[in-house]
């Protein structure tokens, strides 16, 4: 059980700004194992699925259920209302019918009223596909596995299931081209290349990158780029004077981004802006004294605060910057 669920989330994009996942134990009575608004990474959710503990007992269903929605998906514990809600629900057994119990239509109820697609799956001989047809949102969410060891194989086809689901990696509608800006301006971008962006995402911020870059006035005697991308460290990827005159445009500008590395990591948004004050927006790198210093910062995540850091206002002292 444990191994299915941790293929499940392995090709699941789980981090603060995309996936979160949750997860509920029962038997005799449903269990909290992971809410919303814990922390979400693989690694913590593995965690957490390792330690789920075997309960033995009956199979009340229908407390697991009247739980999820009473509980997990609630925005106080962290339910987002803006994005696609899954719920995933695994039997070994019938519904255990010999002590008072909502019958499942009615405990699924909740959850299927908030938007929430659910899938039923069903392990083994002792499984009543009726109930797993009951619990489910449509007939298509309802899967059958002869035993537990099979049960790895469904990942793939249900992870799939749910990746259809979820938003695509690109934007709902193309991007239109701006307007050329005419301003002339030394901007630098500090770009989250953390893990909470995720490899997937990568192309997706070079991409916004570059379609800001090509509304400016991107020239010699016009706006210069600088890019500074960071996780644990900061890399400085692209210096005002990188790229020699005869060749500031906006096309060179985005060859060289394209080319700019995932780092993965954690958040050090810090780190990105003392190597911005220190070694980008100096003169000796290029910038230049007489027209305005512009930064964009781009991320997805909280910053990390648990090891050695510099208070970001601090961080951003000497800085000029102008919205």
């Amino acid at each position: 059980m444990k191994r299915f669920l941790k293929a499940l989330v392995s090709k699941l994009d789980v981090s603060p700004s995309f996936t979160h996942i949750s997860a509920v134990a029962y038997s005799n009575n449903p269990e909290v194992v992971y809410r919303f608004n814990n922390r979400q990474a693989t690694d913590d959710v593995n965690n957490a699925f390792d330690g789920m503990r075997w309960q033995r007992g009956f199979t009340y269903t229908d407390k697991a259920l009247l739980l999820a929605d009473s509980d997990l998906y609630r925005p106080s514990n962290g339910m987002r209302p803006n994005v696609a809600k899954v719920l995933i629900v695994i039997t070994d057994g019938a519904q255990t019918t010999t002590k008072a119990y909502t019958p499942l239509p009615k405990a699924s109820e909740g959850v299927k009223n908030k938007g929430v697609a659910v899938y039923a799956i069903g392990v083994g001989k002792g499984v009543n596909e009726a109930e797993l047809r009951e619990i489910a949102s449509s007939q298509d969410n309802v899967f059958v596995s002869a035993s537990f060891k099979e049960l790895h194989n469904l990942a793939v086809e249900i992870r799939k299931r749910l990746c259809d689901l979820l938003p695509p990696l690109t934007t709902p509608t193309p991007l239109p081209t701006p307007a050329p800006c005419k301003a002339t301006a030394d901007v630098a971008f500090i770009v989250d290349s953390s893990g909470s962006i995720g490899r997937r995402r990568w192309p997706l911020m070079l991409n916004f990158l570059k379609n800001i870059i090509s509304a400016f006035n991107v020239g010699p005697d016009g706006t210069h780029v600088a890019v500074i991308a960071y996780s644990n460290d900061a890399k400085l990827e692209i210096a005002f004077d990188s790229v020699s005159r005869a060749q500031i445009t906006a096309e060179e500008y985005g060859k060289r981004i394209d080319k700019i590395a995932f780092q993965r990591g954690f958040t050090y948004i810090d780190k990105g802006l003392k190597m911005a004050d220190e070694q980008v927006f100096v003169t000796s790198a290029g910038m230049r004294p007489n027209v305005p210093q512009v930064f964009k910062h781009c991320f997805f995540h909280k910053r990390l605060t648990t090891k050695l850091h510099t208070a970001l206002d601090i961080s951003i002292t000497h800085i000029r910057w102008y919205c």
